[in-house]
């Protein structure tokens, strides 16, 4: 019985001089239930996306020693913007049409008279007369909005 011992010690002690790893895994193996000798599956390496990764809280960053560098954009202004001239031109001759506006299209966005040029057209057609620009209104223009 000893001799079977000594040679199982021995073979251990041979195999974990030639293959470390092996006369490892082979100790785990039987230490738990045997296990299958197949490499596990490749995974193709993908790169980091930032999409993919969980989702930080703003101004937190992964690593607080690593700053992003983001572009600062500049803010989007609120409400609607002025149109170009060529569709402020546009405007004014059916606003002048109308009668709601006299004297020769000039393209040139004037807050006050423009704006109390649409009040009217609004009251004329009925709109609610708020004397700005909306989407109910260009459509009684005749205009795409």
């Amino acid at each position: 019985m000893r001799r079977v011992a000594l040679l199982c010690a021995l073979m251990l002690l041979l195999v974990f001089i030639s293959h470390p790893a092996e006369a490892q895994s082979k100790k785990e193996s039987s230490n738990s239930a045997p296990k299958s000798r197949t490499p596990p599956p490749k995974v193709p390496s993908q790169k980091k996306n930032s999409s993919s990764s969980p989702q930080q809280p703003k101004g937190k960053s992964s690593n607080s020693k690593k700053k992003a560098s983001r572009k600062k954009r500049p803010a989007k202004p609120k409400g609607q913007l002025k149109p170009d001239a060529e569709r402020t031109r546009e405007i004014q001759e059916k606003l002048i049409n109308s009668g709601a506006m006299a004297g020769p299209p000039n393209g040139v966005w004037d807050s006050g008279q423009m704006g109390e040029a649409i009040r009217r057209f609004q009251q004329m057609h009925g709109l609610n007369a708020t004397g700005k620009l909306d989407v109910k209104t260009l459509k009684a223009m005749g205009l795409k909005s």
